[in-house]
């Protein structure tokens, strides 16, 4: 489940306030407030490209062009977010992907 494996992946970030700073309880991370810029992307049109571009999601985040340098933490809550939104659409692997003291889990579209 992608849940637990967030958790696993010890990703404490308070999306309900969109800080950069990292939050108490993971399950901080599943606020029904979550919030990101949508005026940056639609989260919609963000999924449907990320299903077609044979990345994982973080990796397709990192690409993905957002018109504006986005910091690390931005990066993250969107990948939460997605995540989180669109759990039943995705898959999450074992492994991790290493950025800065951060441990990302490598999640792809399910097949």
């Amino acid at each position: 489940c992608i849940r637990e494996s967030l958790q696993r992946a010890k990703i404490q970030y308070d999306l309900s306030i969109a800080k950069s700073q990292p939050a108490g309880p993971v399950d901080a991370i599943y606020s029904t407030e979550t919030k990101i810029d949508r005026r940056k992307a639609n989260p919609r049109e963000l999924m449907k490209r990320f299903m077609l571009s044979g990345k994982n999601l973080f990796e397709f985040i990192e690409g993905y062009d957002f018109g504006t340098r986005l910091t690390l933490n931005e990066k993250i809550n969107y990948y939460v977010f997605l995540a989180c939104v669109y759990h039943n659409r995705l898959e999450s692997t074992k492994d991790y992907l290493k950025r800065g003291d951060r441990s990302i889990l490598i999640i792809y579209p399910k097949l």
